[in-house]
């Protein structure tokens, strides 16, 4: 190679370095632009549902004022109305902002909203009343799996009951149950629903996850629960005989005799 195809090559080597240096920071910038994004819509969110909560309608009204209005027309009014925690609450906040909800995806949209995790927490009455308005035909079963899961996250076991009532072909699943286990005998009332009404066969391997959480309980009531929680998986089919990769089985893990006799083969 003469010195001349030399430089050439080394000047290729150069530039293709400088490309793709270039490309992989304007990629950096793009991606910390998103996680700004984000975390500039979770911070709007949190502050939307305090203010609802707080009564504060001139923050909620300045938030809007400051929002793009195609943002505001597909997520903020989302956000303030899936606040509300009934019927009457929504209609005021309605009102109030001059927003609406009219069609069937709208409605969906906003049962979508007020079943995420990271709204309003806790037994909401506007879920239940929602789904009351809403054709259980125009719910698809990928959009049923999420409501489900966004239900079961905000520990909101009336809301469940109510999509669990939609139709006998959406059912619940595995995974459900799992997310429902999370916390152990704390969820007992959520896992009753799952297994009794929305069809879910608990798994060993579910069992498994409950008895390991056996322990020094505080008060009876804490244990009545715990055993609840284990008479409700055995009951519903979850296998007794299952063993782990250890080959250790659910009977093989706990010391309380009375657990033991309802695992007992």
């Amino acid at each position: 190679m003469s010195a001349k195809e030399s430089n050439k090559f080394a000047k290729g080597v150069m530039y293709g370095f400088l490309g793709v240096t270039f490309w992989s920071l304007l990629d950096s910038f793009e991606q910390e632009d998103n996680r700004t994004i984000e975390r500039q819509k979770k911070e709007r969110h949190f502050a939307l549902c305090r203010s609802v909560s707080n009564s504060d309608y001139d923050k909620i009204h300045l938030i809007i004022q400051e929002s793009d209005p195609e943002e505001v027309n597909n997520c903020v009014r989302y956000e303030v109305l899936s606040g509300a925690k009934d019927e009457r609450e929504l209609r005021k906040l309605m009102k109030i902002f001059n927003f609406t909800i009219s069609t069937d995806q709208e409605w969906k949209r906003l049962l979508a909203f007020s079943l995420k995790e990271w709204g309003i927490s806790g037994r909401s009455k506007l879920s239940t009343w929602i789904l009351s308005r809403i054709d259980p035909n125009l719910i698809q079963p990928h959009e049923f799996d999420e409501m489900l899961s966004g239900a079961i996250k905000k520990y909101d076991v009336p809301a469940v009951e109510a999509l669990l009532e939609l139709s006998p072909s959406l059912r619940a699943k595995s995974h459900h149950l799992d997310s429902a286990l999370k916390y152990g005998e704390l969820t007992v009332d959520m896992v009753r629903v799952l297994v009794e009404r929305g069809g879910v066969t608990p798994s060993g391997a579910q069992l498994m996850k409950v008895v390991k959480n056996e322990r020094e309980f505080i008060c009876q009531k804490e244990k009545d629960r715990f055993m609840e929680l284990i008479s409700l998986l055995v009951d519903h089919g979850a296998d007794v005989k299952y063993m782990n990769d250890q080959f250790i089985s659910p009977y093989e893990l706990v010391s309380s005799p009375d657990v033991r006799k309802m695992l007992k083969l």
